[in-house]
Formats: C-alpha cells, sequence, structure tokens
C-alpha cells in the first residue's frame, strides 16, 4: 500500500553488554522514563518503515538500474511512516518499492536531486574540507580560506528537504552572506546547498569513562592515563586473521598510536575486563571505535544495562545481535555511563563537524550520525545506540556514541565499524 505525493520541483516539500549470561527479561518501562520515548504506535509503524528503508537502502547501494538513478533518500514521519523521495516514477521503480513492501505501506514524495548527486557531492565536499583543516593546522592556507576556515564549515544530508546543509561557525563581526560567498567561492557552489549558522565553532569527544552502555575504563599500559567511557555492543572481530569476541566502544582516549589500553571496571584499574586489541580511530575517519577482548571470566551479553534515564539497571531492551542503517526520522536509543538511557529523533544520518579530543587536538569527523539535541555527555563515549525492533524488548544496534556540542549529539555508524574495523554484532 502507498500513497504518492508529487510535488513540483520548485517547491520541493521539506557499550556492550553487561557481562552477564542471562540475556532475556521483559521490558521494565520505568516511571522516570520521557513521555514519548516509548510511543507504541510509533514504534509499530517505525519498526516496519526502518525494515523497509535497509532493504531499499542496500537494493540502493548494491544494485545500479533505474530504481538507484531515481532513488533520492527516504525519511521516517511523525506517525512513523517511511517517506521516499524520488526523482522519477516510472512503473519499474514502483515496482522495485512494491517487491519489498509486503508489511508496511509508504509514501512517495518527489525530489530535485537523487542520492548519488548528494553522496558524490557530500562525499566531495568533505574531503575538500579535511584537506583544509589539514593545512590550517600546519598554518599554510592563505587569507580568505583561512577566514573560512574559522567558520568551521560541516555538512549533513537533510533527507526531508533533499538538500545538503552547510553549517558555518558566524562570529559577532561576520554576516552568513560573507560566510557563504567564500564557501562557494572555496569549496564549490550548489543548488543542493542550504546554508545556516552554528552556535559553536566545535564540540567534545564524549571521553571521561557490559551489558551494552555499562561504565568502563581505560588505562594507558605506558603513561598510566586513565579515560573512562562506556561499552558499545558486543561483536566478533578479525585480529590479525583470528576472529575474536568480545565489544566496541569509542577509539578516542582508548588508542594512541599502537599503545592500546587496558580497560577496567574501576578506576583505580584493579579489576581488569580485557584488552583493547584493535582500533580505527584518527582525523578524517569514518569511524571512532576501538575492539576490547575480555578476560575469560567475563561472557558479554546483548541486553542494554542503563534501563532509564535515572541509571536504573534492570534488564530492559535485548539487542537482537544484528545492525541496520536507521533512517532519518526514527528513534535513537542511547545506553551510556553518564546520562543513562536517552533518546530523539534521528535529524541527519550523514553529517560532519569538529570535535576537541582527549589530546586537545580538534579532528574533523564526517559520515555520522547526527540528532539536535544534547543527550550525551563525557562519558558517554563508546555507549551504544540502537532503534526498537517491534516493541521496546528488542532493539537493533545503529553505532556508538562519538561526541557532543551544546545543541546536537554524533554516533559513528554500525555500519562503518563493520566496514573499518571488521566488527560485527552477533
Amino acid at each position: 500500500m502507498r500513497k504518492i505525493l508529487v510535488l513540483l520541483i520548485m517547491i520541493v516539500g521539506i557499550t556492550c553488554g553487561s557481562l552477564s549470561v542471562n540475556a532475556e527479561s521483559e521490558f521494565v518501562n520505568e516511571s522516570d522514563i520521557p513521555m514519548g520515548m516509548y510511543d507504541s504506535a510509533f514504534i509499530e509503524n517505525a519498526y516496519l518503515s526502518q525494515e523497509l528503508f535497509y532493504k531499499l537502502y542496500l537494493r540502493y547501494l548494491n544494485v545500479s538500474d533505474s530504481f538507484s538513478d531515481s532513488y533520492a533518500g527516504a525519511y521516517i514521519d511523525e506517525s512513523g511512516e517511511l517517506v521516499i523521495r524520488l526523482t522519477s516514477f516510472s512503473e519499474e521503480v514502483i515496482d522495485t518499492i512494491d517487491g519489498f513492501s509486503t508489511k508496511s505501506g509508504y509514501v512517495l514524495k518527489e525530489a530535485e536531486f537523487n542520492y548519488k548527486e548528494l553522496t558524490e557531492t557530500i562525499e566531495r565536499v568533505d574531503r575538500r574540507i579535511a584537506a583544509l583543516f589539514e593545512k590550517t593546522n600546519q598554518d599554510l592556507l592563505p587569507i580568505d580560506e583561512k577566514l573560512l576556515m574559522a567558520m568551521y564549515p560541516c555538512t549533513a544530508i537533510d533527507e526531508v528537504n533533499n538538500r545538503i546543509v552547510i553549517s558555518l561557525y558566524i562570529s559577532d563581526n561576520v554576516e552568513l552572506s560573507r560566510g557563504i560567498a567564500l564557501f562557494e567561492k572555496i569549496i564549490e557552489q550548489s543548488a543542493m546547498f542550504t546554508f545556516e549558522s552554528k552556535p559553536e565553532p566545535y564540540g567534545s569527544a564524549c571521553a571521561t569513562t557490559w551489558r551494552p552502555g555499562r561504565r568502563i575504563f581505560g588505562v594507558n599500559s605506558n603513561t598510566l592515563a586513565v579515560n573512562g567511557g562506556s561499552t558499545g555492543y558486543r561483536v566478533q572481530c578479525n585480529v590479525n586473521g583470528t576472529v575474536k569476541h568480545g565489544f566496541v566502544t569509542c577509539g578516542h582516549g582508548n588508542a594512541v598510536g599502537t599503545s592500546y589500553f587496558n580497560i577496567f571496571e574501576n578506576m583505580s584499574g584493579t579489576v581488569n575486563i580485557g584488552t583493547v586489541k584493535k582500533a580505527y580511530y584518527g582525523n578524517n575517519m569514518l569511524a571512532d571505535v576501538a575492539f576490547v577482548e575480555p578476560n575469560s571470566n567475563y561472557v558479554v551479553s546483548n541486553a542494554i544495562y542503563y534501563t532509564s534515564s535515572s541509571g536504573n539497571t534492570q534488564q530492559g531492551t535485548v539487542l537482537d545481535g544484528t545492525y541496520t542503517v536507521p533512517a532519518a526520522g526514527n528513534r535513537l536509543y542511547k545506553s551510556g555511563a553518564t546520562t543513562y538511557l536517552t533518546s530523539e529523533i534521528i535529524a541527519s544520518i550523514y553529517a560532519s563537524d569538529y570535535f576537541t579530543q582527549p589530546t586537545g587536538e580538534v579532528y574533523y569527523q564526517y559520515n555520522l550520525i547526527r540528532v539536535d539535541a544534547n543527550i550525551v555527555d563525557s562519558g558517554d563515549s563508546g555507549g551504544v545506540a540502537y532503534v526498537l525492533n517491534s516493541s521496546p524488548n528488542s532493539g537493533k544496534v545503529i553505532g556508538i556514541v562519538t561526541a557532543k556540542k551544546s545543541t546536537a549529539s554524533f554516533f559513528t555508524h554500525a555500519i562503518n565499524i563493520s566496514t573499518y574495523l571488521g566488527a560485527n554484532p552477533y
């Protein structure tokens, strides 16, 4: 079943589980969970919409045909229904969608730019920004480029409006129009772009601190420096040709060059959980992640650790051992050691920004999930992010906590963790 909403082009609408064995339980609906976090009607609709979205997304990635040429992104609306953007409505394209939509309805909406155009453009722009940012650190830029990079330009795909949003930090003595002119002169000019000002130049990686989300501490074996964070999710990971079982957490704070951290249950470093065996992390990289192999006396679970906003640890959502790419508009849930269980609607599945690291350096990171609310804090880094299946009892991994700003939170995609670290949930 589908609805078709065709608009004129000129007015396009706009941290791994407790280390316990028992992973089954009834969901605990705590009274301190914010209203709206578990809206039953939205959950049911969004679950079916998320399944359809991921099937279409994989189809778009893996097959080149009229559907992939017409596909322009998709998002979940406030009722939980999937809105699919298309540049053409040929019979072949509609038949492709209908072939995947046996259980869910959807809305079709006309778009100006297909997803290939959007992603190829944003990737090209991100590479150019990253290259300038490297030169900024080396003080090698001419004056106009210095002025632009002082605005910390960053990007995001806006699935709802079929555009790429360019955000610029505008100080008191600079007009947004000046920043737009510099961006179009130095980076690129495109009808795909919309511009906005952002309230702060950059955010911060959330490093301070075995069910997913539980607090951990990393201790550098060489320097004895301590960083706190959160457990991500249970994975199997290829380490030097051998499949290891454990969990993922953030890369920042837990991997410095080839010196990896031992992971402890307590800050004093007397209860050892395991060791970081592999990491993928750095400036201009598509994942911020480390793999931890636990000691033999720990068993990693898929049951989310923090099940309420006040830190209740009764068992709640249990992860199903798979990951997905979330649709914009779906509700993201996060379990972490500082802010516990929080939730917000996904604003973009391809966003970038600048973040200070535990070392004090500023990194440019892109292809992140973004929600437009501050739902994480220091110590949540590495904590698991997930979407719900058909009920609050079951969830599917979408990534881990990466960084925060005063008005937004950012997450590394699970699909990028799979691609670049070789770690997959089970």
